[in-house]
């Protein structure tokens, strides 16, 4: 094969299926180098995906809940939502919905059309989508003026600067040092805020295939350099300072909100040995993505009641030992007693043991607060043909509402700052409200 084969396959999917796909399947097994193996193996470690060698030649691949791309030597796997159609206006929604779910402010959403891929001929990853939100958050940050930190510096100087720290000075002096050891604090850019964007910045350039996009991160990588310090950087320390935002440095949460995206799900490890020639997968749990989309999007719109999201509570005791129920919302009163609980799946339908851990929130709550014995369950819709229901329980006449939500016309509502989303959330989180949208 002179060309790189493009297989693109939706969650919870398999390949191949038709016989031409089975031929593809066999020739492209028979090109598999041994980093294509330790790939293989380390995304079926990661329970990614699961890609099965044929004993006589071909092969089968398995997807699961993660949405993104892997590039091995001789082909190129791209997993897209079950709910997804390849279209520009798609495009645009699902990484507004992906930013949405990662907290990015809504004033900021990327506008799809400003995102010059039409001036190159490629098959482009959702990473690079991704990135470029970051690129231009970099730029708008450089036009603003980088964020400047005081930095404490200790060190020997020829002349007084600060203030003297006297136990080094006293070494300087026993040594006949002509210098002064000083404490001082000078503004630099060198700081916590700017080096993540420059440590994000510089893994973007090994992850993302666009060339135009991989020119546009060496010039920022250039600029940042000139100023900060090349330092790793963790999730946790993205973490710590998005906990801890004040006003001079609160413009930079949507740059720090996706480059804590890029860096959670970028899957890193020694299956490269240095090899630049293979491409890191990058991957999103759409689980996870669901689940905080949800959480903002009742946040931020959803105005009858006050949301509480992943509260743990004691649930059971075993020898003394609390064994814990986190539910994943709770809408609250002015007076902080629970009103609805709400679980959060993504998936077509529910499962049993869904409807018995919903249940059993119902029955514990229920208990503490005085509310009606119902659970709402928020699932992804992916079929037009999909209805709202209720289940009940025969017994105890327990209420489960179950409520599909189509997301990507939600995202479209919220980038035209439509006035009846939070009106809708409100009709749909009624008992006898059977509505879809």
């Amino acid at each position: 094969m002179n060309q790189i084969e493009i297989i693109t396959l939706k969650e919870h999917d398999s390949w191949p299926k038709t016989e031409k796909e089975k031929e593809t399947a066999a020739q492209l097994s028979s090109g598999f180098t041994n980093s294509d193996d330790k790939l293989i193996n380390f995304l079926k470690d990661k329970e990614i995906l699961t890609i099965r060698k044929l004993e006589k030649a071909g092969l089968e691949i398995e997807t699961k809940q993660f949405i993104g791309s892997v590039r091995f030597s001789n082909f190129h796997l791209k997993i897209l939502p079950k709910f997804f159609s390849d279209n520009d206006k798609n495009w645009k929604n699902l990484i507004s919905c992906i930013h949405f779910a990662y907290d990015y402010d809504t004033d900021h959403f990327i506008e799809y059309e400003k995102i010059p891929f039409e001036d190159e001929n490629e098959n482009y990853d959702l990473v690079d989508f991704i990135v470029w939100g970051l690129v231009n958050e970099c730029n708008n940050l450089i036009k603003r003026g980088l964020l400047k930190s005081y930095v404490e510096h200790e060190e020997n100087m020829p002349y007084l600067k600060g203030k003297m720290v006297i136990k080094h000075q006293i070494v300087n002096d026993m040594h006949k040092k002509l210098q002064f050891y000083c404490e001082y604090d000078e503004l630099e850019f060198d700081n916590i805020e700017n080096r993540i964007l420059l440590d994000t910045l510089i893994l973007c350039e090994k992850i993302v295939k666009s060339n135009k996009l991989k020119g546009k991160l060496f010039i920022l990588i250039q600029q940042f350099h000139l100023l900060i310090q090349k330092i790793p950087i963790s999730i946790s320390d993205i973490q710590r300072v998005m906990n801890s935002y004040n006003m001079q440095n609160e413009h930079y949460k949507n740059a720090h909100s996706l480059c804590k995206l890029i860096k959670e799900n970028v899957s890193i490890s020694d299956i490269y040995e240095g090899n630049t020639s293979f491409a890191i997968p990058f991957f999103l749990n759409m689980n996870k993505i669901f689940q905080d989309f949800v959480t903002n999007l009742l946040k931020k719109y959803y105005l009858d009641l006050s949301v509480d999201d992943q509260k743990k509570e004691v649930a059971w005791e075993y020898s003394g030992k609390p064994i814990f129920m986190i539910p994943d919302l709770l809408l609250k009163d002015e007076k902080q007693e629970i009103k609805k609980i709400i679980d959060v799946k993504y998936k077509e339908e529910l499962l049993a043991s869904d409807l018995y851990q919903i249940g059993f929130y119902i029955s514990e709550y229920s208990v503490k607060y005085q509310f009606g014995k119902e659970a709402f369950a928020i699932l992804p819709k992916f079929d037009e043909t999909t209805t709202d229901d209720t289940y009940t329980s025969t017994k105890s006449q327990i209420k489960i509402h179950v409520r599909h939500i189509q997301i990507l016309d939600i995202i479209e509502q919220i980038n035209n700052d439509d006035p009846k989303i939070s009106e809708w959330l409100s009709s749909i989180l009624k008992e006898n409200a059977i509505f879809s949208a």
